[in-house]
């Protein structure tokens, strides 16, 4: 009479090959997971500069103490200087607009946000970030006379990075090293 069934070693082999393809397979999803999130957050920080510039670009302009219309009998004047986008600690990015006619009587509204974006835990921003959008000539002031200003996003495995340059053109987000 034939035997039917499987040997107690045929079931733990089965049951051992089995674990082993969970485990890597559960390493892979969480190692894609940690990618995404930090292409997310630098997806999302690009999608903030690119905010700041559109905002600069189109004047437009926040109900404030320092940022209403200047009325004027010959030409209307556009108080809206820049929005300048900074970062509060490691974690948040904020733009508030400066608002004045020129550079000498410009304002920044701290108290006024207009967008901001908190970075996921354990994802960093590299540096410091103090970048002005202008919206009368539409350049774009990276600090400490920089050509270009390279935004990198990280977490202990993975980066992603974005430039910016004095056009106020912003590249597309590139993959890195950490």
């Amino acid at each position: 009479m034939p035997k039917r069934g499987f040997t107690l070693i045929e079931m733990l082999v089965t049951v051992a090959i089995m674990m082993m393809l969970v485990g890597i397979g559960t390493a892979n999803f969480i190692h894609y997971r940690e990618k995404k999130e930090v292409k997310e957050a630098a997806e999302q920080l690009r999608e903030l500069f690119v905010a700041a510039k559109v905002k600069a670009s189109a004047r437009q302009t926040p109900e404030s103490e320092h940022c209403s219309p200047i009325p004027d009998t010959t030409v209307q004047k556009y108080p809206i200087f820049a929005f300048h986008l900074s970062n509060v600690g490691t974690k948040t990015i904020e733009i508030h607009p400066v608002c004045g006619t020129n550079q000498a009587n410009a304002v920044e509204e701290d108290s006024f946000l207009v967008d901001h974006y908190t970075l996921p835990q354990n994802i960093m921003l590299s540096g410091t970030l103090s970048v002005y959008f202008y919206s009368l000539h539409g350049g774009v002031d990276l600090g400490n006379g920089d050509t270009t200003k390279l935004i990198k996003v990280a977490n202990s495995r993975y980066a992603y990075q974005f430039q910016i340059d004095q056009g106020g053109n912003i590249s597309e987000i590139k993959a890195t090293t950490p």
